[in-house]
C-alpha cells in the first residue's frame, strides 16, 4: 500500500500523506527543521519560547508537506529509520519545462565591465546549471588614467576629479550622472591612436565598443584590441559629433604600452553605459545583471520586493534592446496573476519578461497552503510552467529566509539565478537552509574584501548599569538602548561627548581636504540630535543627518554624516570616506559586512587606510558577544583589527 505520494520538482519535493500515522511522522520531522525565538509577553510578565519560523509547508490540513529538494534527502533517510520501505513511496519525477522562447538582445556596446563580470557571465552560463547565485563585488571595473579627459555637460573634466552624482555626457548628447567611482590604483596603461590623429588612454581591460572592418560590433579590452590591430585585423572605435547625438566610426591605427599610472574606473547612469573621453572617442561601462536573460532567450520571471520594480525596469531600457510597452508585464496583486494565467491558459501570454512582487507570490502561497486556493485549477508548483517561464531571478534574496524557502520549494523552473548580499548568518539552522538553496558550488566566489581598512573596538563603561534599558520584544535592542540614553540627559550627553571625542580623534583633529566621516545610530531621533550637536561643535564642516526621509544627494554633499545602517550602511559610495563610526550594536553578520563595505580605498589619499570604529558597551552583556562575533566575521576581511579601551563611562 503506497503511503507517501511523492511528487518530485526541480527545487522541492510534494509528499501527500492520507493516514494518520504518517502525518504525525513527517510533522515529527519537521519539528528538526524550526528555529526559535524568545519574547516578551506583558500579560504573562516573563519571556517565552515561541516558534518563529519553520523551513517546510504543509496545507492546512495536514495532508500535503512541502520540502527543499536538498533537504528531502534526508527526510527519506529518516521515514526509511522509521521502517518504511520502497513499496510505501510511490514518486513522480516532474521535468521542468525550458520556457517559451524569446526573441531578447542586449543594447548594443552592452558587455561585461571587467574580468570579474566576465568570468561571472561564464559562470551564470554553465550550460547544465539549474541554479546560480549571483554576488558581483562593487569596485571592479574597466580603469582609466586619471588625467584622461571625460566629457560633461559643463565642458571636459580630468577622469580623477569626478565624483559620484556628477554630471556626464553621453555619446548621444544627452545627460547622465556618474553613479560610481571605483579606484583600482596603479596599472599598465596603453595609449590608442586613430587615424584622424585622436588619441585616448586606458588600462589592458578597459573595455571597447568596436566594429570589424567597420561592420560587425563588440566589446574587447584594450589587450585584446592591440592584439587584433599588431594582427591586420581592422578595428574602428565610435567618435561622438560634439552638438549632435550622431557617432561616426575611426579606425584604430596603434595600440601602444606608455608606462604604469594611477586609474579608476567610473559606472555611469547613461542608458547605453556609455561616455565620452579623450578627443570624444566613446568607452564602455556596464554591470551584467540582466545580461543572462539576453544569452538564455527564454521567459524570465523577476521575483522581489515591488519597490525594486522600477530599478529594474530601468536597467532593462539601459540593457536590453526590447519593446518596453509591449514586452514587460507587471505582476502586483492577486487580480494581475490570475489574468495572466488566464491569458496563459488561453495561449495569448507573449511577455517576455514578467515582474512580480514577492508579496503576490507569498499571499498565493498562503491561500494554497490554508485554503486550497488555484488559479483556474493552477497549482503553485504549476505556475511557472504555466505562464511558459524557464527561468526565475529572485534579487536581494538573503533579506528573508523563510519566505525565500517557502517559494523555492514551490519553484519549478529550468533556471533560478538568485542576486544576493553576504549569504551568511549568526544563527546556524539559517546557515543550514542558505547552503542547501544555495550550495556552494552554485555561488560566484566573491573575490572583495575590505583589506585596505583597518577595524577598531572602542570600549566604555556605563555609571548605572543596573537602570539600563535595551531590551525589546525579541531581546537586546539597541533602539531601546538608545530611546533610554535620550531619556536621561546627563547620560545621554556623556554618550555625545564620548561619540565626538573619537570623531575629533578619527576625522577632526587631522582632516584633509575631501574626506568625510560616516556615524551609524539606530533611531533617526539620535542621528538628527547628534548631528545637530556636531554641526554646532564644528562649524567648519557641513554635517546633516542622513535617514529615508532625506534626498540622495544629502548623502554626498555633507563632510559628516550621521545616518542608520538601513539608510546608508548597503549600497552606498561615499568618495574619501576616511572613517566610520558604528555606535549600533548588532549581531547580524550581514548587515556588519555591509556597513564595513561603505570604506573604500581613499581615491584622493590612497596612502591614507580609512578605519571602521564599533563601540562596545562591557557593562551590556549582548554588547560584549556582538564584539566577539563581529571579530570573527571581519577577520580575513580587513587589513587589521584593534582595541581602544576607553575610561569614559556614561
Amino acid at each position: 500500500m503506497v503511503k507517501f505520494k511523492i511528487d518530485v520538482y526541480s527545487h522541492g519535493v510534494r509528499i501527500q500523506v492520507h493516514y494518520p500515522n504518517e502525518r504525525e511522522a513527517i510533522l515529527k520531522y519537521c519539528e528538526r527543521l524550526a528555529i526559535f525565538e524568545t519574547v516578551w509577553i506583558p500579560k504573562l510578565k516573563r519571556r517565552v519560547k515561541k516558534t518563529k519560523a519553520v523551513f517546510a509547508t504543509a496545507t492546512h490540513d495536514r495532508k500535503e508537506f512541502g520540502f527543499l529538494k536538498a533537504e528531502f534527502t534526508k527526510v527519506e533517510e529518516y521515514l526509511r529509520g522509521l521502517g518504511y520501505t520502497s513499496s510505501d513511496f510511490q514518486y513522480t519525477y516532474h521535468e521542468p519545462i525550458e520556457g517559451a522562447p524569446i526573441e531578447i538582445a542586449l543594447q548594443k556596446g552592452v558587455g561585461p565591465r571587467n574580468e570579474e563580470q566576465e568570468l561571472a557571465m561564464a559562470f551564470m552560463k554553465e550550460g547544465k546549471a539549474i541554479n546560480r547565485v549571483l554576488n558581483l563585488p562593487t569596485g571592479f571595473g574597466k580603469a582609466q588614467p586619471l588625467s584622461s579627459q571625460v566629457l560633461t555637460p559643463h565642458g571636459w573634466v580630468k577622469m580623477g576629479d569626478l565624483s559620484v552624482g556628477d554630471p556626464i555626457s553621453g555619446p548621444d548628447g544627452s545627460e547622465g550622472v556618474v553613479v560610481g567611482v571605483y579606484p583600482q590604483g596603479v596599472r599598465p596603461v596603453y595609449c590608442i591612436t586613430l587615424e584622424d590623429g585622436r588619441q585616448s588612454t586606458a588600462d589592458a581591460e578597459h573595455l571597447w565598443y568596436t566594429m570589424e572592418n567597420g561592420l560587425t560590433g563588440e566589446v574587447l579590452t584594450t589587450a585584446t584590441l592591440k592584439d587584433r590591430v599588431e594582427n591586420g585585423r581592422e578595428q574602428y572605435l565610435p567618435i561622438h559629433v560634439p552638438d549632435s547625438d550622431y557617432l561616426e566610426m575611426s579606425r584604430v591605427t596603434d595600440v601602444q604600452y606608455v608606462g604604469a599610472d594611477e586609474v579608476q574606473c567610473i559606472e555611469v547612469s547613461h542608458p547605453s553605459h556609455l561616455y565620452v573621453t579623450d578627443d570624444f572617442i566613446v568607452t564602455h561601462n556596464t554591470a551584467c545583471g540582466l545580461m543572462t536573460t539576453a544569452h538564455y532567450k527564454v521567459r524570465t520571471a523577476f521575483v522581489m520586493a515591488s519597490g525594486h520594480f522600477k530599478t529594474w525596469i530601468d536597467s532593462t531600457k539601459w540593457v536590453l534592446d526590447i519593446d518596453h510597452a509591449k514586452d514587460i508585464c507587471v505582476i502586483q496583486g492577486r487580480e494581475h496573476l490570475v489574468n495572466l494565467v488566464k491569458l496563459s491558459l488561453a495561449g495569448q501570454n507573449e511577455y517576455k519578461l514578467i515582474f512580480i512582487s514577492i508579496a503576490t507570490i507569498r499571499a498565493f502561497l498562503k491561500d494554497y497552503l490554508t485554503e486550497g486556493y488555484t488559479i483556474e485549477g493552477v497549482t503553485p508548483y504549476e505556475l511557472f510552467p504555466t505562464l511558459g517561464v524557464g527561468m526565475r531571478i529572485v534579487d536581494e534574496s538573503h533579506e528573508n529566509i523563510h519566505a525565500l524557502v517557502t517559494a523555492t520549494t514551490f519553484t519549478h523552473v529550468r533556471r533560478a539565478i538568485y542576486l544576493s548580499a553576504t549569504l551568511v548568518s549568526e544563527d546556524e539552522k539559517i546557515n543550514n537552509q542558505y547552503l542547501k538553496i544555495f550550495p556552494m558550488e552554485d555561488r560566484f566566489k566573491d573575490v572583495s574584501q575590505n583589506e585596505h581598512a583597518q577595524c577598531v573596538s572602542v570600549t566604555y563603561r556605563l555609571e548605572h548599569p543596573d537602570k539600563v534599558k535595551c531590551t525589546g520584544t525579541k531581546g537586546y535592542s539597541h533602539v531601546a538602548y538608545e530611546q533610554w540614553l535620550m531619556a536621561n540627559r546627563t547620560a545621554e550627553t556623556r554618550y555625545y561627548e564620548f561619540i565626538e571625542s573619537l570623531a575629533e580623534q578619527a576625522f577632526v583633529s587631522d582632516y584633509q581636504d575631501e574626506q568625510k566621516l560616516l556615524i551609524f545610530c539606530a533611531t533617526t531621533e539620535m542621528c538628527e540630535r547628534l548631528a545637530s550637536r556636531l554641526s554646532k561643535l564644528y562649524p567648519q564642516f557641513k554635517t546633516s543627518a542622513y535617514t529615508a526621509a532625506y534626498a540622495p544627494e544629502v548623502l554626498y554633499a555633507n563632510d559628516i554624516i550621521v545616518s542608520t545602517p538601513t539608510s546608508a550602511g548597503t549600497g552606498k559610495d561615499i568618495p574619501n570616506l576616511r572613517a566610520c563610526i558604528s555606535t549600533v550594536a548588532i549581531g547580524s553578520v550581514q548587515r556588519n559586512l555591509q556597513m564595513l563595505g561603505r570604506l573604500r580605498p581613499i581615491k584622493k589619499y590612497p596612502h591614507i587606510a580609512p578605519v571602521y570604529y564599533w563601540l562596545t558597551c562591557l557593562d551590556i552583556q549582548q554588547h560584549r558577544e556582538y564584539d566577539v562575533r563581529k571579530r570573527e566575521q571581519f577577520s580575513g576581511k580587513c587589513a587589521s583589527i584593534g582595541d581602544m579601551p576607553t575610561n569614559v563611562v556614561v
